[in-house]
């Protein structure tokens, strides 16, 4: 694992407390579960949004050559 040290605003970092303490989990699993959920929903809409643009695309040439 890699060592992160970052600043976070006060609001953030009291949600992310509440949301440790709801769940029974220390703060430091929080920010993890929160920065790999991040990552995840990231690749996902990026691999979207990809495909939805060539899509449009093909559509375009496909609509062109007709």
């Amino acid at each position: 694992m890699t060592l992160l040290t970052a600043n976070i605003d006060d609001n953030t970092f009291a949600k992310l407390k509440k949301i440790a303490s709801d769940n029974g989990i220390s703060m430091e699993e929080c920010i993890l579960l929160a920065a790999k959920e991040y990552v995840v929903n990231y690749e996902d809409n990026f691999v979207t949004d990809l495909n939805a643009v060539n899509l449009q695309e093909r559509s375009f040439f496909f609509g062109a050559g007709e």
